[in-house]
């Protein structure tokens, strides 16, 4: 009898521990791909962006800089 009481704990036990993984793992890796892209982001050494400044003065002689980002 007690084998049976054994082996019915280790079962739910077994059964919760397997619900809490599957609730946890898309967290987890919704985490681990933000530290990656974070990491990655930090440790490039070449702009993802290219900057193209235009300068200019407006009719009322307000001197003005634009900055336009484009890709690489």
């Amino acid at each position: 009898m007690a084998s049976s009481i054994e082996d019915t704990l280790n079962d739910v036990g077994r059964e919760a521990i397997e619900h809490a993984l599957l609730e946890a793992a898309p967290a987890v890796l919704e985490y681990g791909v933000a530290i990656a892209g974070f990491l990655a982001s930090v440790l490039t050494t070449s702009p993802v962006l290219a900057e193209n400044f235009y300068r200019g003065i407006m009719d009322d002689g307000t001197q003005v800089t634009s900055v336009v980002l484009t890709p690489k």
